[in-house]
């Protein structure tokens, strides 16, 4: 029966990614015509009469750092992280005081600062190629403290957990646990120059996605349209392959 079941799932799982290869090349001729008619925006300068066009933005990002959690004002030295949070739950044991189990909340949220291009204010879908892919625990002492959080190793907690001994560490747990919270953060790394390409609509001084012109929205690098067209029939060409191997699967 759980081979039935594990059979069936896999099935619905096929399908859909054949129907998300499918939609995607039927969105492809109309995302080559929309990059084709692009324009190359290479001063990164707003025009107005590029206003509600497909434009091509290469140059460097720019942001105030630190990046600040609004949740808790965590700061983080990076332009786009996520976050991870649980809500705490526990039951008196008689060895370590509680035992504790983290419910998690939902999904992982991702924050992002205020960040531009040249002239351009760059929306957070603008940000989704953006890789966070470095945990992150190295939390300044004075902010955690105003942010009413502890270090506790790969996390930071809210303080209605654990009580500091004179030592710094976390001997013992608080009587009233209720609505304690832990968070993880992965952050992306700010090595090199930061400089990317970005494809969207150019609307009221920003760069705005278009989800037809399909994965292209930021591109690592200083790309000429020559490239971003290259780039994009690279990743057609790669989305006919996935849906043509989860056809055979099926």
């Amino acid at each position: 029966m759980s081979k039935k079941i594990i059979g069936i799932v896999l099935i619905v799982i096929g399908l859909f990614t054949a129907f998300l290869g499918v939609k995607a090349m039927n969105q492809a001729p109309e995302a080559n015509e929309k990059l084709q008619n692009a324009v190359y925006v290479a001063d990164a300068k707003i025009h107005p009469e590029n206003e509600g066009k497909i434009v091509i933005v290469p140059g460097k990002i720019e942001a105030e750092l630190p990046l600040v959690d609004k949740i808790n004002g965590l700061k983080l030295p990076t332009i786009k992280a996520t976050r991870q949070s649980w809500n705490a739950a526990g039951m008196k044991s008689t060895d370590v005081g509680y035992d504790w189990t983290w419910m998690s909340d939902g999904a992982t949220q991702t924050i992002t600062a205020d960040c531009t291009v040249g002239e351009f204010r760059l929306y957070e879908g603008m940000l989704n190629g953006l890789t966070v892919s470095q945990d992150y625990n190295d939390f300044d002492k004075n902010n955690l403290k105003e942010a009413g959080l502890m270090d506790y190793y790969a996390y930071v907690v809210t303080d209605g957990v654990y009580i500091d001994d004179t030592d710094g560490g976390y001997s013992r747990y608080k009587e009233d646990y209720e609505g304690a919270v832990r968070y993880k953060y992965r952050i992306m790394p700010m090595d090199g120059e930061l400089e990317y390409t970005f494809v969207g609509i150019q609307k009221n001084g920003a760069i705005v996605r278009d989800d037809s012109l399909g994965l292209i929205a930021s591109s690592e690098g200083i790309l000429t349209l020559e490239d971003v067209l290259a780039k994009n029939e690279s990743n057609t060409r790669e989305t006919l392959r996935k849906e043509v191997v989860s056809l055979r699967l099926l």
